[in-house]
């Protein structure tokens, strides 16, 4: 993203910053709510541990995706 940002400058705007932030932080709240629900559902015997393990995997790689947009937004924000 920062690479992004230094290559085009123009490609990635305050303006377009701001439209996206609550996009990516609506994203993350989501899927640590998922997170959470798939976690209480493991302990109440409703999931196996392999069926969460899975999607705990795909649900790691939403949130790094999440808080590299975030820190993008926020770079943009910021400069």
């Amino acid at each position: 993203m920062l690479a992004l940002m230094l290559d085009q400058p123009y490609v990635f705007t305050p303006t377009i910053a701001k439209l996206m932030l609550p996009v990516w932080l609506g994203l993350l709240v989501l899927t640590l709510r998922a997170i959470r629900n798939d976690m209480k559902k493991e302990k109440a015997g409703e999931r196996s541990k392999e069926e969460t393990d899975d999607r705990m995997g795909i649900n790691a790689l939403i949130l790094f995706g999440c808080f590299a947009f975030i820190v993008g937004c926020l770079v943009a924000l910021t400069s």
